[in-house]
């Protein structure tokens, strides 16, 4: 939470940590990976929301703590999954590719 004296500031950005004990959390520290879920559609008006697994897996330190706004589109026979990474680089776009949804490579 921002805490500024100066008039007119505002806050633009939070981290979100999961943890798997409050322990954790107290110590200004997150342990478990997050993924935001998305909606799938084949015809751009209806849409349902995904209840599969997760898409992607922490796997590269540079998408280690958190992914969210994910995207994905399929060409050509590949399906091509963008999202926003956070880990040891900061924040980043990280891409996986594959031909089932099932065996991502990154």
């Amino acid at each position: 939470m921002l805490e500024d004296d100066e008039r007119g500031q505002k806050q633009t950005a939070y981290q979100i940590l999961v943890a798997s004990l409050p322990e954790i959390l107290a110590k200004d520290q997150g342990d478990l990976w997050a993924f935001d879920p998305f909606a799938c559609s084949t015809d751009f008006v209806n849409w349902t929301k995904w209840s599969g697994p997760d898409l992607v897996h922490p796997s590269e330190p540079w998408d280690s703590k958190f992914a969210h706004k994910p995207w994905v589109v399929k060409h050509d026979g590949v399906v091509y999954h963008f999202y926003c990474a956070v880990g040891d680089q900061g924040r980043v776009i990280g891409l996986a590719t594959s031909k089932d949804l099932k065996a991502q490579k990154k």
